[in-house]
């Protein structure tokens, strides 16, 4: 069985503004997006294994956990652009396979509605 670990942490918005502000230096840019592509790696893992064994509610708890990363104010927006890319070729993985598992089959394309 396919578990997708997505663990979300939350702030206050004041506690954002400090971190956000301390952020701006491209060091401190290096190591923040060198954490979230590592994170997206870890998913990327997740979601392909989900895909290949064809479990869409897996596959779409990893799409939310990708998507979730992109949920920050810390980034420059060139470093943003850079993480945003990489999100955005693994979501292209799962929209083939929502693609094909909605043409294979009607029921399948209700089901995938209705999880959505």
């Amino acid at each position: 069985s396919h578990v997708c670990v997505c663990v979300c942490v939350c702030a206050c918005a004041a506690d954002l503004d400090v971190m956000a502000a301390s952020a701006a230096a491209p060091l401190d840019q290096e190591s923040l997006l060198e954490d979230a592509l590592g994170f997206v790696a870890e998913q990327r893992v997740h979601l392909r294994k989900a895909i290949h064994e064809q479990d869409l509610k897996a596959a779409l708890r990893c799409a939310a956990c990708l998507t979730n990363e992109l949920r920050t104010s810390l980034l420059a927006i060139e470093t943003y652009y850079k993480l945003y890319a990489v999100v955005f070729v693994e979501l292209q993985h799962l929209a083939s396979f929502v693609t094909h598992a909605a043409h294979k089959d009607e029921t399948e394309a209700l089901k995938i509605y209705e999880l959505v």
